[in-house]
């Protein structure tokens, strides 16, 4: 039996995280999250299939989503990808009128959040801005749910 083999036959294989008897993050076959270092390319991989998946589960999820605009579909896709799609569901006003196709509103509702005004507001700026520009409307400077002195 070779190295690898004996390795994967007594480390055992697991596609998620879970604690080694040692108690570290571990993945794949004893691989401690700690060490892993990964290059460029294989993040990009991970990214893609991320984002097919991801495909996958919001179309399941909302009737409107695989219907709508390429860009339309991006924004949904990059909110839930930052926020996770349980997360993003609870932007149902926002949901709502995507479904409808009011991108205008959804544009302004978007950034009436705890994401758009303190996780990454400028990148809630930007989605919002994308939505903005898609439909012929000028982009926004700054989010009207943040007041000046914040």
């Amino acid at each position: 039996m070779s190295l690898i083999d004996s390795i994967k036959k007594h480390e055992g294989f697991s596609p998620v995280v879970y604690k080694c008897t040692a108690g570290y993050d571990t993945i794949g076959y004893g691989k401690r999250i700690k060490y892993l270092k990964v290059t460029e390319e294989q993040s990009l991989e991970w990214l893609k299939e991320d984002l097919e998946h991801l495909h996958y589960v919001l179309a399941d999820k909302y009737d409107w989503f695989l219907p709508a605009e390429e860009e339309v579909k991006d924004i949904v896709m990059e909110m839930a990808y930052q926020l996770g799609v349980t997360a993003f569901s609870k932007f149902k006003m926002t949901i709502a009128l995507l479904k409808n196709k009011d991108y205008e509103g959804a544009s302004i509702e978007m950034l009436d959040s705890k994401w758009a005004r303190n996780d990454t507001p400028g990148r809630a700026l930007e989605l919002s801005n994308n939505l903005r520009k898609f439909i012929g409307l000028n982009p926004l400077d700054s989010n009207p749910y943040i007041s000046e002195e914040e």
